[in-house]
């Protein structure tokens, strides 16, 4: 018994010592993505409801969190979880993940949306073996982002309908 997990111990050591790995990465800040709308056709107090709807909506893990309102001012400040993974491998946790923060500054009739990434992204391209892996998440990947939820902000708002 002792010879067999002896063998089996040594047989995982070699093959796993075997692979062979190649990686490149860098790290990127995506500038702050500004989107200003008009013609909203709603008072500031109508958009500070639908703004605090769309948050609800948009925020879908308890990392994503509305830190500030001001109704009177016309300002939400959340913080969103905007990109990201983790995982544990048999070498440690990897975190990669990136939070936005997310100003919405409303007018009446107006509403002017700032995403801004807080932290580097890695961007990695890894394989073992000839196995693709790593965060394949690019800069290009996070402006579309980003575009894209401010849009998702101003679908919202545009398809409200305020009757009861």
């Amino acid at each position: 018994m002792k010879n067999q997990f002896l063998l089996l111990s040594f047989s995982i050591l070699v093959l796993s010592s075997c692979m062979s790995t190649n990686s490149s990465s860098t790290n990127f800040t995506p500038n702050p993505h500004v989107e200003t709308y008009e013609d909203l056709e709603h008072d500031k107090d109508e958009l500070y409801i639908l703004a605090n709807e769309w948050f609800n909506q948009a925020f879908v893990n308890a990392e994503s969190v509305i830190s500030f309102r001001d109704k009177e001012s016309g300002v939400i400040i959340g913080k969103y979880r905007f990109f990201g993974t983790r995982y544990t491998t048999q070498y440690g946790t990897s975190d990669n993940t990136v939070m936005a923060s997310i100003v919405i500054r409303l007018k009446d009739n107006k509403a002017r949306v700032t995403i801004t990434p807080l932290g580097e992204i890695r961007y990695s391209n890894m394989s073992y073996d000839g196995i693709s892996s790593g965060n394949k998440y690019s800069e290009e990947d996070a402006k579309r982002d980003m575009s894209n939820l401010a849009n998702d902000f101003n679908h919202f708002v545009m398809s409200a309908n305020n009757d009861f």
